[in-house]
């Protein structure tokens, strides 16, 4: 049989086990308050002695003092010119001279209406006028009508005189008949001047048919109003067309068009901070531009050109309509820029000082 002081004894030493791990926590413990004690007095120390900055107050509006750009993005590029060339008389196509795709200049046949009749009756009037400016040149007529007249003026005088000398020589009937014939002559005379006027100015009457034949075969001939490309052929030969009906479309690529908006009035927030600045069309047109463009692949190019327009009427949210007019080029017999394309144009602002 155990003795019970023998039992109660590892009790007693697992109890002393036991307060001493709680006395070591407790020492640790307050050890680390310590330490965060002083951290934290620290900290609001700190946080006393730091001064805050005040806020920062949004300040005047200043303009840039040298030249500056300003860009604007999503500008649609757009044709400046586009026709669609009309038939001006009603007509059988005898002939399109193009096709789609083809470069064409000023004043370059596209295409012909029939022009038979209209040649026919140029021609004839051509032959007409050349007759009548003959007539016209020739002064034969008159130089005979002249000659006639000197010879009747001699004979009355002639008769005159001899009645003169010798009274009753030459009948009073036959000096009236004499006297008569040269006012007859003389009379011949003007209108032989007359006619040969009259000759002229039939020959500028045949003038001005045969050039009214020369413009009816001109109105048969549909030509190219502008330097540019054919994009589309509405007729083909051998189709009747109408006075007004469209024939082929020619648009200009050489020069085109880019369109944005800009703002009229400066943007803040509530603080009056100046979150963006508005533009007067007075620092807008006939600035030059730098539009650049993305082509296929990832390849940008950059064309040049001038501010052209500035909209006088603010549409709603403040902004007016501006475009400007560029220079394309050719790459491989193909144009770079094309209408349809979004673009961004960067305006070259001018020379400005501060203002306060």
């Amino acid at each position: 049989m155990n003795h019970p002081l023998k039992q109660r004894k590892p009790r007693l030493e697992g109890f002393g086990k036991g307060r001493l791990g709680v006395f070591l926590l407790v020492l640790v413990g307050m050890i680390v308050g310590q330490g965060m004690g002083v951290g934290g007095q620290e900290a609001a120390t700190a946080l006393r002695t730091t001064p805050m900055s005040p806020p920062k107050q949004a300040g005047p509006d200043r303009r840039p003092t040298g030249d500056s750009q300003l860009a604007l993005s999503q500008c649609l590029v757009s044709l400046i010119q586009e026709v669609q060339v009309p038939a001006q008389v009603a007509g059988v196509l005898v002939e399109v001279a193009v096709q789609e795709g083809m470069a064409v200049s000023t004043g370059q046949l596209l295409a012909r209406i029939d022009d038979t009749q209209p040649m026919s009756d140029q021609q004839i009037a051509a032959l007409k006028l050349q007759a009548a400016q003959e007539k016209a040149k020739n002064d034969i007529s008159v130089r005979y009508a002249q000659a006639a007249a000197e010879v009747a003026r001699i004979e009355y005088e002639q008769a005159w005189r001899a009645n003169q000398k010798n009274p009753g020589t030459i009948s009073e009937t036959e000096v009236r008949r004499l006297y008569l014939a040269h006012q007859r002559a003389a009379l011949g005379v003007e209108q032989a001047l007359l006619d040969q006027r009259l000759a002229a100015l039939e020959a500028k009457v045949l003038e001005a048919q045969t050039a009214a034949g020369g413009l009816e075969v001109q109105r048969r001939r549909i030509v190219s109003p502008l330097d540019g490309v054919v994009v589309k052929l509405y007729r083909r030969s051998g189709e009747w067309v109408q006075p007004g009906d469209p024939v082929v479309h020619v648009v200009r690529m050489d020069r085109l068009r880019v369109e944005g908006m800009l703002p009229a009035v400066d943007q803040r927030d509530r603080d009056g901070r100046l979150l963006s600045r508005g533009y007067s069309p007075a620092e807008i047109d006939r600035r030059p531009v730098s539009v650049q463009v993305e082509l296929p692949g990832g390849r940008r190019e950059i064309f040049t050109g001038q501010v052209m327009f500035v909209s006088p009427i603010v549409q709603a949210g403040g902004q007016y309509r501006f475009w400007a007019e560029v220079e394309n080029r050719k790459q491989a017999d193909h144009w770079l820029l094309l209408p349809g394309l979004l673009a961004e144009v960067t305006v070259h602002l001018p020379s400005t000082q501060q203002t306060p």
